[in-house]
């Protein structure tokens, strides 16, 4: 059963660093993918794009959403998770990028990406910008002024001591 893919061979390409697609994907050594190679990510059955992104909808599905997604629906976001999905598929390929704990690159961002989806499929929308926004505002509320915010002057980040 083929899948709609989020994401092209391209978008990969730029998602990933090091290993790049090429020291992934490429059988043969020749420092470039022929198109059987090529096949190992773009396959609409098995290849690394849309195992990612069935993923994505069997999350998105679960949320209630109609799927595949199409047009506007496919956020940033939605790409950025995917591609990091199909880059950590890609590279689990080769034993020997693999750490001491045996985990193969981008296992992190594959976490980060399960972890956004499960907040869509949970509460229908991310509810924060993602990793790096900061919820801290710069000020601080109490109680005997009713909740009245005030600016620390110092540190716009420490709260006031009354």
């Amino acid at each position: 059963m083929a899948t709609t893919t989020y994401i092209t061979l391209a978008q990969l390409e730029d998602a990933m660093s090091d290993p790049n697609i090429i020291a992934c994907l490429d059988d043969d050594g020749s420092g470039s993918l022929s198109p059987a190679e090529e096949a190992l990510a773009t396959d609409p059955d098995s290849g690394t794009i849309a195992r990612a992104s069935s993923i994505a909808d069997g999350y998105l599905a679960l949320a209630g959403y109609s799927i595949p997604l199409t047009g506007d629906a496919i956020t940033p976001a939605m790409r950025h998770h995917v591609a990091f999905l199909a880059a950590h598929f890609c590279a689990k390929r080769r034993p020997e990028y693999r750490d001491a704990q045996g985990r193969a690159p981008y296992w992190q961002e594959a976490v980060e990406a399960k972890e956004f989806f499960k907040e869509l499929r949970d509460h229908g929308a991310v509810q924060d910008g993602g990793p790096g926004e900061s919820t801290v505002t710069p000020f601080v509320t109490h109680s005997k002024r009713h909740g009245e915010s005030v600016t620390s002057t110092r540190n716009p980040f420490r709260s006031r001591r009354w």
